[in-house]
């Protein structure tokens, strides 16, 4: 399987970088073949989808990053896979489903 993993690539010291760089490392460890990218970098992430060919993108961050995260790699018909962190509470009324 090809992963391309989206985040805050070079990692900046954050919570979500820190995520996505341990998640690209853990796939790496465990012989997946996959790549990072800048998750606002669009150039760079249509090079990577025509030249990588993934079978699926992970894409780590929070819900204000789906055009980047989920909308992009869609529009190039690549499967994404959102990895969205909730920086919120849920609420109640959410919390019963």
């Amino acid at each position: 399987m090809k992963v391309l993993v989206l985040y805050d690539y070079p990692p900046s010291p954050g919570g979500l970088a820190t995520q996505g760089d341990l998640l690209y490392r853990g796939l790496l460890e465990m012989g997946v073949d996959a790549h990072a990218v800048h998750f606002e970098s669009a150039q760079e992430k249509e090079w990577y989808y025509r030249w990588f060919e993934p079978d699926v993108v992970v894409g780590v961050g929070y819900w204000g990053h789906t055009p980047q995260l989920v909308l992009h790699p869609q529009r190039y018909g690549v499967q994404p896979a959102p990895w969205l962190v909730v920086l919120m509470v849920i609420s109640p009324t959410i919390r019963k489903y």
